[in-house]
């Protein structure tokens, strides 16, 4: 099947943007392009870029104004109910003060080839099919003479640039906005999601805290699961993003999966999550994350020491007594060593008559 895609991409420095890439491919690629989707094609290094946190086509420096208009491409991991609750969104790029973009996380694909040729006249790049493993396919200058008979015998095609070696290139459905921050028709500033600022009157507590570990280890059955979702939306509307160490310890500690079907096993699939969730999941469930402040430390030692019933008085313990109050409720002897300091007293023990 052939195809005349849009593409993207550089080669040694140059940019070609809004070019046209001619190829062949399987013929399942022409119900995904016939679907209506945005399609197109993407350099290897601009995928890398569109992918990263610190995405180097957007502005580090401009911060929107709480309760400013902005435009939110699609693909946000916060919620938009979230979004809409601290600022005015706008449908169209560059009718707010700024475009918020969030790190690229469609699919891509890539397209095998051996070789390519620049027409510059076409403003076209044609990739050879042919393989090492399969001469079925043709040749770079075969595929030219494919796409371009007509011009190719009038010499219309002149100059054509052709490299014997193959160029890293995706397709993918790609929102408009990339494209156009990639070609630079972006009026207004382009920020990360991060930039945008998220303020609630929910003050993170235990109470919300532990209603959200008490509901995750219960058996799984209907209601126990929509009790535990929503426990996890009502922590959503609180200011967890202020208690980055504190929500990981909970998420990927307290709740880490068991043995048996609890209600926290739905953290590890998060198709099965309230949308409203998605941005605490992604951002807090896989890893231990730096506490932000002395008060985000603080509650995490807090909901720890009620979890496992160790007294706000308590200063001294025996290891053993520690490791089997952490062992009772299933929760990670780690948890204890990151949240507290510690030290051993060695004292010899007496011999006692008749003991064993």
């Amino acid at each position: 099947m052939d195809y005349r895609l849009r593409l993207y991409c550089q080669i040694d420095g140059v940019d070609y943007y809004d070019w046209t890439v001619c190829f062949q491919d399987s013929s399942y690629l022409n119900d995904f392009i016939e679907s209506g989707k945005n399609v197109a094609v993407i350099g290897a290094d601009i995928v890398n870029r569109f992918e990263e946190e610190n995405c180097k086509y957007l502005d580090d420096n401009f911060v929107p104004k709480h309760g400013s208009s902005i435009h939110l491409v699609s693909g946000c991991p916060v919620g938009i109910a979230d979004v809409r609750k601290n600022y005015t969104l706008k449908r169209k790029p560059d009718d707010g003060e700024c475009n918020v973009f969030s790190p690229f996380n469609g699919s891509w694909r890539i397209i095998w080839n051996s070789a390519y040729a620049i027409i510059p006249s076409k403003r076209t790049i044609v990739l050879s099919n042919q393989n090492r493993w399969d001469n079925s396919g043709l040749d770079i200058e075969h595929m030219i003479l494919h796409f371009f008979p007509e011009e190719a015998k009038t010499n219309e095609l002149v100059p054509v640039m052709i490299y014997k070696k193959d160029i890293a290139l995706f397709f993918t459905v790609i929102q408009e906005e990339w494209l156009m921050l990639l070609k630079g028709e972006l009026k207004k500033p382009c920020i990360s999601y991060k930039k945008l600022e998220f303020k609630t009157d929910n003050e993170v507590n235990q109470d919300i805290l532990y209603l959200v570990y008490k509901t995750g280890i219960q058996r799984y059955n209907e209601e126990a699961k929509k009790a535990f979702h929503i426990q996890l939306c009502a922590l959503n509307e609180h200011n967890w993003r202020d208690y980055p160490g504190t929500i990981s310890i909970l998420l990927s500690q307290l709740l880490r999966p068991r043995r048996g079907q609890y209600c926290l096993d739905d953290l590890g699939s998060p198709s099965r999550l309230p949308k409203a969730v998605k941005e605490m999941m992604s951002h807090c469930r896989h890893t231990y994350l730096p506490f932000k402040s002395q008060e985000d430390l603080a509650m995490a030692q807090k909901l720890i020491k009620y979890i496992v019933d160790i007294p706000d008085d308590m200063q001294f313990s025996s290891i053993d007594k520690i490791i089997e109050k952490f062992r009772e409720k299933c929760v990670d002897i780690e948890c204890f060593y990151r949240l507290f300091d510690n030290i051993v007293k060695f004292r010899p023990k007496a011999f006692k008559e008749n003991e064993s």
